[in-house]
C-alpha cells in the first residue's frame, strides 16, 4: 500500500477486533524521492539495512518529501496516534467463590516524539525487540494478574464497584445507591497502581499506559438475575419514596403557591385602596394648580397689556422725538451741503478764470512766437520768392485783362502816354461803363 493512506488504516479496527499500530509500506520502483506522512514514526532501510537520516544522523525520519535513490525505502510506518486494548479477563473468582469476567481497556501510545523529550531510539526497540505481538501477549499477562487479585478482594455483590468512576456513573440506575463506594475506591487504586506497573514494565520498549479502566464486570446468569431482581425490587422502594418526596413537595408547593397568591390579592387591594387615595388627593392637587394657573395667566395678560400700552406711547414719543432730530440733522446737512457746494462752484470759477487767463496768456505768446517766426521765414524767403511773386501779379494782371475783354459791358480808357488802349467803347443795349487805369494798368474806383 502507498503510504498516503497510512493515517487511514491506524485509524481502522480491522475485522478481527485488532489495531493497526506497525505498516510496511511499498515504494514505486524508479521513484528519485520517499514520502513521510504526518503524524506517524518512520524507518527507513537502504539495502534492507536501517538507514538513519543523514541530515539529522537520527533513526526516525521527519515527515514530508526526502530525495533518495530507488533502493532507500520506508521500511516502518509506527502511528503516533493513542490507540485503546480491550482486554476481557474471564474466570476470576470473587472472596466468596463466584466467578466473573472483568473487562478491562488500555489506552497506550508508542514513544519516541522529540517534541515531548522522549528519544526517537524507543521506536526502533518497539519495532524489533517488543513488536506488536510481543506487546499484546506481554500486556494481557501483566494485567490479568492484578485483576484476578482485585476480584478475589471483594464479593460478588460489590464487583459491580469495581468499575471506574466514569463508567459507573454512565451506568449508575435507580437502586444502585447502595453501591459500595469503598469497593470503588479500591478499583480505582488498583487501576491506577496497574496504570504505573505496567509502565514500569513497557516504557523502556517505548509503550507508554496513558489510561487504565475496568469497563464492565459480568455475573453467571442467574446470580446477576438475583441481584438485578433485587434490585428492581430497591429500584421499586426507592421509586414509591422518590413518589412520596414529589407529593410532599408538591403539596407544599401548592400550599406555598395559595399562601403567595392570597399575600399578592391582599398586597393588591391594599395598593388598589391606596392608588384611588393617591388618585383623589391627586385631582384635588391638579384643581388646585389650574385655579393658580388661571389666576397667574390673568394676571400675565393684564401686565401684558399694561406693558404694551406704555411701550406702545415710548414709541411714539420716540419716534416723534427721532422726527425732530431727523428734520434738525436734514437742515443742518443742506445748509452744510449748500455752503459746500457755493465754495466749490467759487473754487471752480476761480479755477476756470484762472486757467482761461492762463491758456490766453499762453495763446498769445504762441501767436507772437508764430508771427515772429513767420515774418523771420518770409524775411530769409523774400528773396528767393521775389520772381515767383512778380510772375504771380502779372498772370493775374493778364486774368483780370482778358476777363474785362471779354465783358461787353466794360469800356476802358486811359492816357495815351501810358501806351495802353486810349479809350474802348462798348455800346451795347446803350450801356457804358467808364474804367481809369493807373500807370501799371490798374483799375481805379
Amino acid at each position: 500500500f502507498s503510504v498516503n493512506v497510512a493515517n487511514d488504516i491506524f485509524g481502522r479496527t480491522l475485522s478481527d477486533g485488532s489495531v493497526p499500530i506497525v505498516l510496511l509500506p511499498g515504494r514505486c520502483c524508479g521513484s528519485c524521492y520517499l514520502t513521510v506522512p504526518e503524524g506517524c514514526y518512520a524507518m527507513v532501510q537502504r539495502f534492507g539495512a536501517d538507514y538513519d537520516n543523514p541530515i539529522s544522523g537520527k533513526s526516525i525520519w521527519p515527515s514530508g518529501f526526502h530525495v533518495a535513490a530507488p533502493w532507500v525505502r520506508v521500511s516502518h510506518l509506527v502511528t503516533k496516534q493513542n490507540f485503546v486494548f480491550n482486554t476481557p479477563v474471564k474466570g476470576c473468582k470473587t472472596a466468596d467463590n463466584v466467578t466473573v469476567t472483568i473487562d478491562v481497556a488500555l489506552v497506550l501510545r508508542i514513544m519516541g516524539d522529540e517534541e515531548k523529550g522522549e528519544d526517537p531510539e524507543l521506536v526502533r526497540t518497539f519495532v524489533y525487540k517488543l513488536t506488536p505481538r510481543g506487546l499484546t501477549q506481554q500486556i494481557k499477562d501483566a494485567q490479568e494478574e492484578a485483576v484476578r487479585g482485585l476480584a478475589r478482594s471483594v464479593n460478588h455483590t460489590a464487583v459491580y464497584g469495581l468499575r471506574s468512576r466514569e463508567t459507573h456513573d454512565q451506568t449508575e440506575i435507580m437502586g444502585q445507591s447502595d453501591v459500595d463506594k469503598e469497593t470503588q475506591k479500591q478499583g480505582g487504586n488498583v487501576t491506577e497502581a496497574m496504570k504505573l506497573s505496567l509502565n514500569q514494565q513497557f516504557n523502556k520498549y517505548g509503550v507508554e499506559i496513558t489510561d487504565v479502566a475496568i469497563t464492565n464486570v459480568r455475573l453467571p446468569a442467574p446470580i446477576a438475575m438475583q441481584m438485578q431482581e433485587k434490585t428492581t425490587y430497591a429500584s421499586v422502594i426507592a421509586e414509591q419514596k422518590v413518589k412520596q418526596k414529589n407529593e410532599l413537595q408538591l403539596l407544599g408547593f401548592r400550599e406555598e403557591k395559595e399562601t403567595a397568591l392570597q399575600k399578592k390579592k391582599e398586597e393588591h387591594l391594599a395598593e388598589e385602596a391606596n392608588g384611588i387615595k393617591v388618585a383623589a388627593e391627586r385631582r384635588h392637587e391638579l384643581k388646585t394648580i389650574e385655579a393658580e394657573t388661571d389666576k397667574l395667566l390673568k394676571e400675565m395678560k393684564e401686565n401684558e397689556r399694561a406693558a404694551v400700552l406704555e411701550i406702545e406711547s415710548k414709541d411714539e414719543l420716540e419716534i416723534e422725538k427721532t422726527k425732530v432730530e431727523t428734520e434738525k440733522i436734514r437742515a443742518e446737512l443742506r445748509a452744510r451741503a449748500a455752503a459746500e457746494a457755493n465754495a466749490l462752484k467759487t473754487e471752480a470759477s476761480a479755477y476756470v478764470t484762472e486757467k482761461s487767463a492762463e491758456i490766453l496768456r499762453l495763446r498769445a505768446d504762441y501767436s507772437a512766437k508764430s508771427e515772429k517766426i513767420n515774418a523771420e521765414a518770409e524775411g530769409k524767403a523774400a528773396a528767393n520768392l521775389k520772381g515767383k511773386r512778380n510772375f504771380e501779379l502779372d498772370m493775374q494782371e493778364l486774368e483780370t485783362y482778358n476777363k474785362l475783354a471779354q465783358n461787353k459791358n466794360v469800356a476802358i480808357s486811359g492816357k495815351s502816354s501810358e501806351n495802353f488802349v486810349a479809350n474802348m467803347l462798348v455800346a451795347q443795349n446803350q450801356q457804358q461803363i467808364l474804367l481809369n487805369l493807373d500807370s501799371k494798368g490798374m483799375v481805379k474806383t
